[in-house]
């Protein structure tokens, strides 16, 4: 099974291949990549971890969740 490749959650942006043209004008493919970063996000009421490149991540497209922080409850009774 292949596995998807990974693209921005907001604008689609994924990674591209292009030809890097050199003066004698010999073609090689170049890959270049997307600045993408796994993050937990608001998204229909449920928070779910997706890909959001760092374009869409300044521009304020989406809402980070906070962080989930386990307190402990103490068991001493008074």
């Amino acid at each position: 099974m292949r596995r998807p490749h990974k693209s921005c959650f907001v604008c689609g942006k994924a990674s591209m291949q292009r030809n890097l043209v050199s003066h004698s004008h010999h073609v090689s493919k170049r890959h270049a990549k997307a600045n993408l970063r796994l993050m937990r996000i608001h998204t229909g009421g449920a928070v779910r971890a997706v890909w959001i490149c760092m374009k869409c991540l300044k521009k304020g497209s989406t809402t980070p969740a906070l962080a989930r922080r386990v307190t402990r409850v103490s068991s001493a009774k008074e």
